[in-house]
């Protein structure tokens, strides 16, 4: 469940929240649940054990193309990542040098062991979820507007569906990621392991959108390019405390999260496609190399993001549009096909 967080958190960090608050307004809160009944809905719709014959093929089909938009997001992440750094603490410090480290360091970690990507995200994914949490803990201080949090009086039901369809590109990875994931398990994961891999995520997120919407308001976040970010940086901690302020703190975790991210989601290709050790040192550095130059060719964080909101999501909304039908063609199937290996006295 921590390399479904580790693979969900990294591809929403730096716009969340604000392109759902824009669209939702204070029906944002709305779609986020409505998101995650979605997602919820899609991953208890996968078949245990994995289907074989024509319907493996498809979900293959499906688990590739997720990987091909996930690894879109990735780049769009590190392009983010990388202006975040020079707007708040590395402001002279070229792209480049803050890019090609981290892609290099990725591309040396993912191929140390087979297991070494795995065992990082389950070793640093509950360390950064509990720090995350405790600094939203001390940001509860800072939190001035309940009434955002509030349930609004009226519900609007198209800026709604706005918001649950700009929130597409942080379900892409949900559903390979638990199919993948599956396959190195010792036995087939229960529904309450897949809802539990779905819910920490989405909580997490849940409670970065109610620190800033409390902190910051409706109408200061949609005026910030990073939200999150600004809200997190402005908690102060006593002067007693080992750190006055948490900025380095949000640094480190962030840039961690992101190196995860692209670390579970490189291994989740070489389960989709086992392949040899050279091989996957040949892939890999081509994966990073074109995170790298996609990063580094996109000319600003706006340049990014309306490649998120204006191809990569469309397609993504395509896409979980497409597994949620074929998972509930697949579930059909196996019920006739169950229902027909019946005797017929248990018709």
């Amino acid at each position: 469940m921590w390399i479904t967080t580790a693979s969900v958190l990294g591809s929403g960090l730096f716009v969340w929240p604000l392109h759902v608050v824009l669209v939702a307004g204070q029906n944002a809160d709305i779609a986020l649940v409505l998101a995650l009944v979605w997602t919820v809905v899609l991953t208890l719709l996968i078949p245990s054990p994995q289907p074989s014959g024509i319907w493996h093929s498809a979900t293959r089909i499906l688990d590739g193309v997720a990987l091909i938009v996930t690894g879109a997001i990735d780049a769009v992440m590190l392009n983010q990542l990388a202006a975040m750094l020079q707007t708040f603490f590395y402001f002279d410090t070229p792209r480049a040098a803050l890019i090609l480290p981290l892609t290099a360091i990725v591309g040396l970690a993912v191929n140390r062991a087979p297991q070494t990507a795995w065992r990082m995200a389950m070793l640093w994914v509950p360390i950064l979820i509990f720090g995350t949490a405790f600094i939203l803990l001390l940001a509860v201080v800072n939190v001035t507007h309940l009434r955002p949090l509030a349930p609004n009086d009226q519900i609007l039901l198209m800026p709604i569906f706005q918001g649950v369809g700009i929130l597409a590109y942080i379900g892409v990875p949900i559903g390979t990621t638990i199919r993948l994931v599956a396959r190195k398990l010792a036995s087939e994961p229960t529904p309450a392991w897949r809802v539990t891999a779905i819910v920490i995520p989405w909580v997490m997120l849940a409670m970065l959108y109610a620190a800033v919407m409390g902190s910051l308001g409706p109408q200061a976040l949609t005026h910030l390019r990073w939200p999150v970010v600004f809200a997190l940086d402005h908690v102060t901690l006593d002067s007693t405390f080992f750190l006055s302020r948490i900025g380095i703190v949000v640094v480190f975790s962030w840039t961690l999260g992101v190196a995860l991210s692209l670390m579970v989601h490189i291994r989740l290709g070489f389960t989709w496609r086992p392949m040899g050790r050279l091989t996957r040192l040949a892939v890999t550095t081509l994966v990073v190399g074109i995170w790298a130059i996609a990063a580094l060719v996109m000319s600003s964080p706006q340049t990014s993001t309306r490649l998120l909101l204006h191809i990569i999501d469309p397609t993504a909304r395509f896409y979980l549009i497409a597994e949620l039908c074929a998972m509930l063609a697949l579930r059909g199937f196996s019920a006739v096909q169950h229902r027909a290996h019946l005797p017929a006295a248990n018709r």
